[in-house]
């Protein structure tokens, strides 16, 4: 009864401490997303800030956007907007690999709880079921076929 006692108490443990690591992983994905998000606007302002001075630079040079610096500057948007778009890949990335672990961890755990189950079933089942007695009574014994000769 003790070590079955201690069992359920073991494996409830284990499941309290899978759950706290499944919901640290979730957080994880969280945050992950929100820095990316983050990450990803500081990249599109800093994009728009460039396109910013270099129209500056290019009307205190009295030159249009036509041309070699309309194409500068479509380069820029367009690096700008790659960068902000790999930003928040990796942010989905990072957040789907902790999903991913906070799911393993759960599935995990519920695979362990029903071993558990079993292996505490089967201990119950073999605690409970009858045993052989160490000291059997001593068997007749069968009469001989022959004459005994006294």
């Amino acid at each position: 009864a003790i070590t079955i006692g201690s069992a359920i108490v073991k494996s409830q443990a284990e499941a309290s401490a899978a759950r706290a690591q499944a919901r640290a992983y979730q957080q994880n994905a969280a945050v992950a997303r929100e820095t990316a998000a983050v990450q990803e606007a500081d990249s599109r302002r800093q994009t728009q800030q460039a396109l910013g001075r270099q129209r500056a630079v290019y009307a205190n040079s009295g030159v249009t956007l036509t041309g070699s610096p309309l194409t500068v500057q479509n380069d820029t948007a367009t690096t700008g907007e790659l960068d902000a778009l790999n930003i928040r890949r990796a942010g989905q990335t990072a957040s789907d690999r902790a999903l991913a672990e906070a799911s393993a961890i759960r599935w995990n755990q519920r695979v362990k709880l029903l071993s558990d189950a079993f292996g505490l079933g089967k201990t119950l089942l073999t605690a409970s079921a009858p045993r052989p007695n160490p000291w059997p009574s001593p068997r007749p014994q069968p009469e001989p076929d022959f004459p005994i000769l006294s």
